[in-house]
């Protein structure tokens, strides 16, 4: 896939940084979390990189690497991120960066598009020294949004999507892939338009909310989360 393909510029062009992201990141709690977990020489991979948003919160990991199926996600993420060590990776093979060892792997937004879910879980077990963390985030189907919105929800919008499954699939997915799900946190309902009709109400009064909640890691009723966020560690 090119830059003109279907994860070109008209993909990515929708997804930059917003208000929200500018002000408290595009992860929310991980990077935090992630500080607390890992010396600052540890080596931190993001498969699916998209717009390089992630990377350039954690700039305080020197040791980071990117890669995508996408070149336009490349040149977005290297503008973002100059110097940063990426590659284009092709989703048949293996993973990039043969002779590293991660101690963290994020896949964000990434597995929803994949159907090989396993073969894909199982080349980043590979990849992770033991007792390294995966950071997996996916649509939520269990979400208040989904409800309401119906074919009309985010996760149904993008024609990309292939793999929407709910919290039990990847729990037992990622363990028979060798790992330990250690928490599950939801990051608020922030598809706009739900309740009401103009949209700056609806920012302030449901996304800002859920944003600054996601912030600290607090969402963990399932139905207030647009997407799950798993973390687990290799056995």
């Amino acid at each position: 896939m090119n830059g003109s393909g279907p994860y070109g510029h008209d993909y990515f062009a929708p997804r930059r940084r917003n208000l929200y992201g500018k002000l408290f990141g595009s992860k929310g709690y991980v990077p935090a979390k992630l500080r607390r977990e890992l010396s600052r020489s540890a080596a931190i991979l993001d498969v699916g990189c998209g717009t390089g948003q992630f990377l350039e919160d954690i700039s305080d990991f020197p040791d980071r690497y990117g890669c995508d199926v996408s070149d336009e996600a490349l040149k977005l993420t290297a503008q973002r991120n100059p110097g940063i060590a990426l590659e284009r990776t092709d989703p048949e093979g293996a993973l990039p960066f043969p002779d590293v060892q991660f101690d963290c792997i994020t896949l964000f937004d990434v597995i929803e598009h994949v159907t090989e879910d396993r073969a894909l879980l199982q080349k980043i077990s590979a990849r992770l020294k033991p007792g390294g963390i995966l950071v997996l985030s996916t649509p939520n189907p269990r979400s208040v949004g989904r409800r309401i919105k119906g074919r009309r929800w985010f996760a149904y919008r993008d024609e990309t999507h292939c793999n929407i499954q709910e919290l039990p699939y990847f729990e037992k997915l990622l363990d028979a892939c060798g790992f330990d799900v250690e928490d599950v946190r939801y990051d608020g309902l922030w598809d706009a338009p739900y309740f009401l009709s103009t949209p700056w109400p609806e920012r302030i009064l449901l996304q800002l909310p859920g944003v600054l909640l996601f912030r600290y890691g607090a969402i963990r009723f399932q139905a207030l989360g647009e997407n799950m966020w798993l973390w687990a560690k290799k056995r």
